[in-house]
Order: C-alpha cells, then sequence, then structure tokens
C-alpha cells in the first residue's frame, strides 16, 4: 500500500468513521446499509388499530369530554339545532380546524346531516332524534352529541387509513401491491366481512372498499367496546 494513503487512513479518526457511516445509514434509509423497511411494515403499523385510536381517536375523546353543553333543556327544535350546532364548532375547532371555526350554516348543516342518517340507519330521521332527546328517551342530548363525535371520528379514521395506504401503496410496483393486500387481509382479514371480499389482486387495483370494510369494523368493535 502506497505511504501516501496509509498515512491518510492513519489519519482518520474513530469519529469521522463513524459520521461517514451515520451519513451511508441514513442515505440507506436507516438500519443496515442498504436495508430498507418494507413498505407492508409501515403500513401495517400505521394503520393498526392501536395507532389509530392514539393518532386520530384521542383527539376526538378529548374534544368530547371537554364540552360543556350551555343548553341546559331541549324545549323546541331550534333549542335541539342549536345545541347540535354548538357542539359541532366545538368539535371542529377543537380537533379539525385546530383553532378555526366553519360558517354557522354549515356546522348546523352537517350536524343535521349526521343526525339524520344515524337516525334513519335504524327506520328513524332528525325529527325523531329531536323528540327522543325533548322527551329524555334513550340517552337524551348526551347520546346524540356522542353520535356526532363517533361519525367525525369515523371520518378522521378514514382520512388517516386512506393516507397511509396512498403513501404505502401507490408507489409501489404492481407485484409489492398485490403482496401488500395478501399480508394486509392476513393481518386485519377478520375486520373484513366475508361477503363480498375480494382478493389481493382485486385489492390492489382498487383498495378503497377495503379501506371502507376496516374503518367500518373499527367502529364496530368501538361501539361493542362502549356498550
Amino acid at each position: 500500500m502506497p505511504c501516501a494513503i496509509r498515512r491518510h487512513m492513519c489519519g482518520t479518526s474513530r469519529s469521522d468513521t463513524a459520521s461517514l457511516r451515520t451519513g451511508l445509514i441514513a442515505m440507506n434509509g436507516g438500519g443496515n446499509l442498504g436495508d430498507r423497511r418494507p413498505a407492508i411494515d409501515d403500513l401495517l403499523d400505521e394503520i393498526s388499530p392501536e395507532l389509530v385510536a392514539q393518532r386520530v381517536g384521542s383527539a376526538h375523546d378529548t374534544a368530547r369530554l371537554s364540552y360543556s353543553c350551555p343548553v341546559r333543556g331541549i324545549a323546541t327544535l331550534s333549542d335541539f339545532e342549536t345545541a347540535i350546532t354548538d357542539y359541532y364548532q366545538h368539535h371542529f375547532t377543537s380537533c379539525i380546524g385546530r383553532g378555526g371555526r366553519i360558517s354557522q350554516v354549515n356546522a348546523r348543516g352537517r350536524a343535521r346531516e349526521i343526525v339524520d342518517a344515524s337516525y334513519r340507519s335504524r327506520g328513524g330521521n332528525f325529527l325523531s332524534a329531536f323528540r327522543e332527546c325533548r322527551d329524555g328517551i334513550g340517552h337524551g342530548l348526551r347520546g346524540i352529541l356522542d353520535i356526532i363525535c363517533d361519525e367525525l371520528k369515523a371520518e378522521g379514521e378514514e382520512r388517516y387509513i386512506r393516507d397511509a395506504f396512498d403513501r404505502h401503496v401507490c408507489p409501489s410496483s404492481w407485484r409489492d401491491r398485490v403482496d401488500i393486500m395478501r399480508q394486509f387481509l392476513e393481518r386485519y382479514g377478520t375486520y373484513i366481512p366475508c361477503e363480498g371480499r375480494r382478493t389481493p389482486e382485486e385489492y390492489a387495483n382498487d383498495y378503497e372498499d377495503l379501506i371502507l370494510a376496516y374503518v367500518h369494523a373499527l367502529r364496530k368493535v368501538r361501539s361493542a367496546l362502549h356498550r
């Protein structure tokens, strides 16, 4: 070995060598040189029920628990609309708009839509919700506000999970997408109804139904735990 090269190597400190290795590891995405964490590992970790609850659900739960309703009794439809609009604004400001507000018209309209859809799914409508709340049937106003909170939480979970899929699945090759879907079904397949379940290849082509089914399943599990 030439003396000049040998002298140059001998003059390289351990800290310089460590710095060089750290830089190479960072360029390779961490871990051992040349190693990359598979997209499926990142995806499955990000959308685990525990992490979804931590990153999305906890903020919605905090918003619900921190709300103090200014309406003490529901006597008229106007009282009811005021109560659900006020809560929607509170929830939106707390964990969706992060301090921002939406117009009263939009808040009232969205709150009405959520309550109406929930009651229509069991044979009622918005007026049914009002009458139950006025007459103290079921959980009253508290139950209505829980419905709004649960829907906003589910919407947040859906956006979070879709974003994770888009970041980890879309850039992958077709073969990798199929493998990601196969591994997803292996780990979380119990959350997906057997009826209408598709193949990994079909989900790799369009995973929207898979996302919706998974979000729906998380919602059902949450509801069962809160009974």
